[in-house]
């Protein structure tokens, strides 16, 4: 009996060995933080209202916000960390889209006439102006993209009049802007575009004439309808992975398909507004900020606002807040404690 234990316990040891250096189980992110210290800027961009449309910044001490200045000159506006500077030369007008890859990457988009700029780190430069063929005008409501040879614009095109809508998508690779292969969505409004997996874009459409928003899918081919829907919507990325609201519902897309996230019926959820992880979500709720950790969504800030844009860094949040009622341009900044 001795002998026998004696040869098993090598086998014993190999087996702890393995288990003790085998492969490690993936971390799981853990329930995000709601300690945060809020401040409110007030920024007067000179307009009879709240103007303020787009914010993205590289870093907490580099946030830029873009809107309808009056004068023009008020409508990119740059934090450094410590005050809020308006920077534009006059040069841009109603401004609708903005998006970045570096601090010297930064890609911003007119109202008016499908500009579209570039900044360097040093200069703003005009790069095109979108047009498309038997339309006359190009509006640019956003951009995403993955890096800086793959971003899309998602707008859409007027025909003979501003009542003609179709919902359009825009690609540049590095060298230059072209329409992508996708054909229009007639009466819709591209508002956002999001990639899966580099290839696979899913969009955010609303109706030009009424309140009915979809989800849309691209197959390489065609668009395929997620969803139609008149509860409202929000489409958002954190990191690589989709995420989309319907009501009060949140889905998470993967392989083709969405999968439910979470149910929000009985709260005040209204739609997304980003995060860092599933577990670490904003949201726009009826009462203010609302904060998702994993279990439970919970009031951080109390505002009365409809929508809103976010900026969103590792211990710091930059939030645009949106109401018709609200007569301000408002910045609420929050950070977590020490």
């Amino acid at each position: 009996m001795k002998k026998i234990i004696l040869l098993l316990m090598p086998l014993i040891l190999i087996l702890i060995s393995c288990g003790e250096n085998g492969v490690e189980p993936i971390p799981q992110p853990q329930p995000g933080r709601r300690d945060y210290m809020w401040t409110v800027d007030t920024l007067n961009l000179g307009g009879l209202y709240p103007t303020l449309w787009r914010i993205w910044g590289s870093s907490p001490t580099d946030v830029y916000v873009i809107g309808e200045g009056n004068p023009p000159n008020n409508n990119i506006l740059h934090y450094d960390g410590k005050i809020w500077k308006a920077i534009s030369d006059g040069s841009y007008f109603n401004l609708s889209a903005l998006y970045g890859f570096s601090k010297n990457d930064i890609w911003l988009s007119s109202v008016d006439n499908g500009e579209v700029w570039h900044y360097n780190g040093s200069t703003w430069k005009l790069i095109t102006i979108l047009k498309v063929d038997g339309y006359k005008k190009v509006f640019i409501q956003n951009f995403y993209g993955t890096s800086p040879n793959n971003l899309y614009a998602c707008g859409q095109a007027f025909r003979n009049s501003d009542d003609e809508a179709e919902g359009m998508l825009f690609h540049y690779d590095g060298n230059s802007w072209k329409r992508f292969l996708a054909p229009g969505y007639d009466g819709m409004i591209f508002s956002d575009v999001r990639i899966y997996n580099d290839t696979t874009l899913i969009v955010r459409a609303i109706g030009f004439h009424n309140d009915l928003e979809k989800i849309l899918f691209w197959n390489g081919k065609n668009f395929s309808e997620i969803l139609s829907t008149f509860e409202g919507t929000s489409l958002i990325n954190i990191g690589n992975n989709v995420y989309f609201s319907n009501g009060k519902k949140v889905y998470q897309y993967g392989k083709e398909s969405f999968t439910l996230l979470h149910d929000f019926t009985g709260t005040d959820f209204r739609i997304l507004l980003g995060g860092r992880d599933d577990k670490d979500i904003f949201a726009i709720t009826k009462s203010g900020i609302g904060h998702f950790n994993g279990t439970d969504l919970q009031i951080i800030y109390k505002i009365n606002f409809c929508c809103g844009y976010a900026s969103i860094f590792e211990k710091e949040i930059f939030i645009i807040p949106l109401y018709e009622e609200n007569k301000l341009d408002l910045i609420l900044h929050g950070k977590l404690k020490d």
